[in-house]
């Protein structure tokens, strides 16, 4: 869940001792979909579903080639020409790392009930929200931060938040919470620039202007 495994292709050495290095990779969430299915005996769907519906996120959902519902097209951003992505990569093998379906008014309640101990027991909660490894992210800064379990933990301007990116299909996301604020932050596009060091450039600007602003009135 921390991405520090060493896991890069089940069918590949170990690229690190595990525990010794962090590796972001989707491969991690996937490994974790299969554990989860294994100890359930049920599919990551059928759990992942229920669980939205018990929190009235009436619009989150796993993707589906058969429940596409009112699911928007992602593009391709190449020279402010927007190319619509035909057919998406999510499947039933990388669905747990790629496939919730979501909209920023569902991903509001999600962060309101998980950062206010409705999901989690606070066990858990401590454990996913310490830092555990160490990543650098241009979206977070230059600099190494801490990571948690599938969260980095980020101070800037004085501000400390809990947050990830999301990048891929022609969408691109970003989820912060502010736990001095009891605020988020969320930005979700549909579209993706083809240049890298375009990635999350307007996520990247509001959250840079909102911490701007709330430290602004902290001093």
């Amino acid at each position: 869940m921390n991405h520090t495994h060493g896991i890069v292709d089940t069918e590949k050495p170990l690229l690190f001792k595990p525990g010794s290095d962090f590796k972001y990779g989707n491969l991690s969430n996937i490994l974790l979909g299969k554990i989860i299915e294994n100890t359930s005996k049920k599919s990551y769907t059928q759990l992942a579903n229920a669980l939205f519906k018990q929190l009235k996120m009436k619009n989150t959902f796993c993707y589906s080639k058969t429940d596409r519902r009112n699911l928007v097209s992602g593009h391709i951003n190449k020279d402010n020409v927007l190319t619509v992505v035909q057919d998406p990569f999510i499947n039933d093998e990388n669905l747990p790392a790629d496939g919730v379906i979501t909209t920023a008014k569902d991903l509001s309640i999600w962060d309101n009930l998980l950062h206010n101990g409705k999901i989690l027991n606070p066990k858990t909660y401590a454990l996913m929200t310490t830092a555990s490894a160490m990543s650098q992210h241009d979206v977070f800064g230059k600099e190494k931060m801490g990571y948690g379990y599938n969260i980095r933990i980020v101070k800037d301007n004085g501000i400390e938040y809990l947050g990830h990116t999301g990048l891929g299909d022609g969408f691109a996301s970003l989820n912060i919470y502010i736990p001095a604020y009891d605020m988020s932050i969320i930005v979700l596009e549909n579209q993706m620039s083809e240049e890298s060091n375009l990635y999350y450039y307007f996520e990247t600007l509001i959250k840079d202007i909102v911490l701007q602003s709330l430290h602004k009135k902290s001093v």
